[in-house]
């Protein structure tokens, strides 16, 4: 291959979504189950937490993922009060009061409120679910089959 550089290459960026938010599910309610859910140390490993790593499994952002992180220890007792509140607000979804292995978290139909958070870089944002709702919440984006818009 050759190392020769070539300037016949020309870019347009016109129309392309340069936000932060451009890779971002947007704002709203989706169809998530929990994918996969480990138990980690924190960084400095005074504590410990729940990451769940939940996927879209139906309409718009179908096959995207979120990651949420459940604080259960922590020299931050407010923090594990938010962690395990949360937690419990996902178990709720899913129909679940108490586990005794982090598998019964996953594979089980759920509706999420997406928003958006603060990311690890400065400037940075991510998704999160802000509000985790039974299934049966769940309305899909979109007409229903039965709308008509001329009906009256």
């Amino acid at each position: 291959m050759s190392s020769e550089v070539s300037e016949d290459y020309g870019f347009d960026a016109t129309g392309i979504d340069t936000s932060p938010r451009a890779n971002l599910l947007q704002p709203g309610d989706y169809l998530f189950i929990c994918q996969k859910a480990t138990i980690n140390n924190t960084k400095d490993n005074n504590g410990r937490y729940i990451d769940c790593e939940f996927l879209v499994v139906e309409g718009i952002g179908k096959g995207r993922k979120v990651w949420n992180k459940f604080n259960v220890e922590n020299q931050n007792e407010q923090a594990v009060q938010i962690g395990k509140r949360e937690l419990a607000l996902f178990m709720a979804s899913i129909g679940l009061q108490a586990f005794r292995s982090l598998s019964e978290l996953t594979d089980k139909p759920f509706c999420g409120t997406v928003g958006f958070a603060k990311g690890a870089s400065e400037g940075t944002e991510i998704n999160v679910i802000k509000k985790f709702k039974k299934q049966s919440e769940y309305v899909a984006a979109g007409p229903k089959d039965d709308f008509n818009p001329f009906a009256s």
